[in-house]
């Protein structure tokens, strides 16, 4: 959804989930970040928080999704924005030629990547999709077929 302040949202999730993840101690495997709203995380933990000792051995995920939309009208400000929010230094991955593009910025970033639908914006080079040899891959799968909830 288009709204003017998308940008301040997108700034504020980023930096809300990192600060919960930091204060809680849970120290991530894998962090998945998902679409437009979290394009943002992956960049953010490879360089601002890049000394984060919480997140040194963690592995990042993005799926992408269309957002054309969406950088259309983000992009007159994106800059600036992140620029005042201390993101300043994430910004030229996430332009090419002038124009914005919230899921390449992302994918520059990410360990992995994956299309949750088909993205025209994105060519095939550009989606660095898993490979199932890969080490990530493998401790991937070893930690979901692991993982047991137990309930209280």
């Amino acid at each position: 959804t288009l709204f003017e302040d998308n940008i301040d949202r997108m700034l504020f999730f980023t930096k809300g989930v990192v600060e919960t993840v930091k204060k809680f101690g849970w120290a991530p495997d894998i962090v998945h970040a998902n679409g437009w709203m979290m394009s943002l995380l992956p960049a953010s933990l490879k360089t601002v928080y890049a000394e984060e000792p919480i997140f040194q051995n963690a592995k990042f995920v993005y799926t992408s999704f269309p957002c054309d939309d969406l950088n259309e009208s983000m992009s007159s400000n994106f800059e600036a924005k992140l620029s005042n929010n201390g993101f300043g230094d994430l910004v030229q991955p996430y332009i090419t030629d002038g124009v914005l593009n919230l899921n390449k910025g992302a994918m520059h970033f990410a360990d992995g990547t994956m299309s949750g639908k088909e993205d025209e914006s994105l060519d095939a080079d550009q989606l660095n999709t898993f490979n199932f040899e890969s080490e990530f891959t493998e401790k991937c799968v070893e930690f979901f077929s692991n993982l047991t909830v137990e309930a209280e």
